[in-house]
C-alpha cells in the first residue's frame, strides 16, 4: 500500500468517526448542542458590543490574558460549566415530560 492510499483511508475513517461522534452528541443532547456552543462564543458578543458587553466567556478570557488571574478564570469556567450542565439537564427533563416518557 502506498503512502497516499494509507493517508486517504485514514482521512475517510476520521471523517466517519467524527460524523458518528457528532450525531451521537446531537442525539444525547436532543438538539441543544448548537445553542450550547453560543454560551462559549467570543466573537459574537465582541462584534455586537465591543468591550461594553461583558459576558462570562469574555470575562474568563480577560482574566487569563489581561489580568493573569488564572485561579479566578478557572473558577468562572467551573461556574460556566455548571450552568451549562444544569440547562442541558433541565432541557432533557422538560422534553421527556412533554413527550410522555417521564424518564430520561
Amino acid at each position: 500500500m502506498r503512502l497516499y492510499e494509507y493517508a486517504i483511508r485514514r482521512l475517510i475513517l476520521m471523517v466517519f468517526v467524527l460524523f458518528g461522534l457528532s450525531v451521537l452528541i446531537f442525539y444525547l443532547t436532543r438538539g441543544l448542542l448548537p445553542p450550547n456552543f453560543a454560551i462559549s462564543a467570543y466573537i459574537t458578543p465582541f462584534m455586537m458590543g465591543g468591550n461594553a458587553v461583558l459576558t462570562l466567556p469574555m470575562l474568563i478570557y480577560q482574566q487569563v490574558n489581561a489580568s493573569f488571574n488564572v485561579n479566578f478564570a478557572a473558577a468562572l469556567g467551573v461556574v460556566l460549566l455548571a450552568v451549562s450542565l444544569l440547562v442541558v439537564v433541565a432541557y432533557n427533563r422538560v422534553l421527556a415530560l412533554l413527550s410522555g416518557d417521564g424518564e430520561l
